[in-house]
This record gives C-alpha cells, structure tokens and sequence, in this order.
C-alpha cells in the first residue's frame, strides 16, 4: 500500500474498484451509479492499468 494521497481522493472523487485492470468507461458509469453518482452531471476518469479510476460528480 502506498501512503501516497491518490489524486482522486485528494480532489474528492471517488476511485473506481476496478483500478487494477484497465478500466473501461463502462465499467466506470455502472460503479459510479451504484455509488450514487447520478448519470447527469457525472462522469467517470479512467486511467491506464494499475492507476486509478475516478468516478467525478
């Protein structure tokens, strides 16, 4: 575990569960709805493999 603050935490997004695969924007719409971001006004920032996936309101 790095005890590095990840950029998304340190914006206040939320990191996608699946950061340890590359992350596809699906992937990234159906997590960040079911942790209640709404599809309007919301989207997902996706990284390439081993980064994290941020979900953005």
């Amino acid at each position: 575990m790095s005890s590095t603050i990840p950029s998304c935490l340190a914006k206040g997004w939320e990191i996608c569960e699946s950061f340890y695969s590359p992350c596809t924007p699906s992937e990234c719409s159906v997590y960040c709805h079911m942790r209640g971001y709404k599809s309007k006004g919301a989207h997902c920032i996706g990284r390439k493999h081993g980064e994290e996936c941020c979900c953005q309101r």
